[in-house]
């Protein structure tokens, strides 16, 4: 039995439009995270919030504001949490909206999700090699460790800024 592409995308549509779909949605929307010497800090300059869903993994640089700490190994890890939880209703939905009978929309929902998920991870390699996303172990540093950042609300990516105190 020969299995060609197209039957590829119509069989696992649900896998294929989720990664999509989570990873352009995480691109746009994120949980603003902050830790406990936000404001003292503000001293030695401008403290920045580390953001992400459901981990925090990204952080504006203090040394330039043009670049961005990237912990990729949290991101990945973010994306596979985030589609599990979203992989069950993408899969609900699509049985009752579109059967197995509708190829063709089967099939272009498939390539939608490839297409958005290949052009977050190409924008994800661009950024990292233009220096904007340098990566990182961990976005904590030695007054600030990775375990005392605590989430302040949801927001999206591109309003978050400075720092919001966790009694704010």
């Amino acid at each position: 039995m020969k299995s060609s592409f197209p039957s590829l995308l119509q069989r696992y549509v649900a896998i294929f439009l989720t990664v999509g779909l989570v990873s352009s949605l995480e691109a746009l929307l994120t949980i603003e995270w902050s830790f406990s010497d936000c404001l003292t800090q503000l001293v030695d300059g401008p403290v920045y919030a580390p953001v992400g869903i459901p981990f925090p993994y990204e952080s504006q640089s203090d040394a330039s504001s043009l670049a961005y700490e990237f912990m990729p190994h949290v991101y990945l890890l973010n994306l596979f949490l985030l589609c599990l939880w979203v992989l069950p209703f993408v899969h609900a939905v699509l049985n009752v909206r579109v059967p197995f009978e509708k190829k063709r929309l089967r099939i272009f929902l498939s390539s939608l999700g490839l297409f958005l998920s290949c052009g977050m991870l190409a924008l994800n390699f661009f950024m990292i090699s233009d220096n904007v996303f340098r990566p990182v172990f961990s976005i904590g540093d030695a007054s600030t460790r990775y375990k005392e950042y605590r989430p302040v609300g949801l927001n999206f990516k591109s309003e978050v800024s400075l720092c919001k105190p966790l009694n704010h």
